[in-house]
């Protein structure tokens, strides 16, 4: 059985109640190299402070993090629709433009 010091997890119940009533702004991915990619989320907290919230693996970043419990864009249509409301053109496939041509 692991034990956890005390005071970490006061400091880290202290870090993370901020969160509490934030509100997501925007949502990014920041490309370090070819292996190391970390999901960004821009928030307005509470108390109107913005911040851009990296998520990564562990306290020194060294690679991405991925959040569990959210929903799974599972089909084109709604990756489409995710990316028209956060502005991203689509690329166009050019293999399946030469080929209707």
């Amino acid at each position: 059985m692991t034990h956890h010091n005390t005071t970490e997890l006061d400091w880290a119940d202290a870090y993370y109640k901020p969160l509490v009533g934030a509100r997501i702004t925007k949502t990014e991915l920041a490309i370090e190299d070819e292996y190391r990619v970390f999901p960004v989320l821009h928030a307005e907290l509470a108390n109107g402070m913005k911040v851009k919230l990296e998520i990564s693996s562990d306290q020194e970043g060294n690679s991405g993090g991925f959040i569990f419990g959210l929903p799974s864009p599972n089909t084109q249509d709604e990756i489409a629709e995710a990316k028209r409301k956060q502005g991203i053109t689509p690329m166009v496939d050019s293999h399946k433009e030469k080929t209707n041509a």
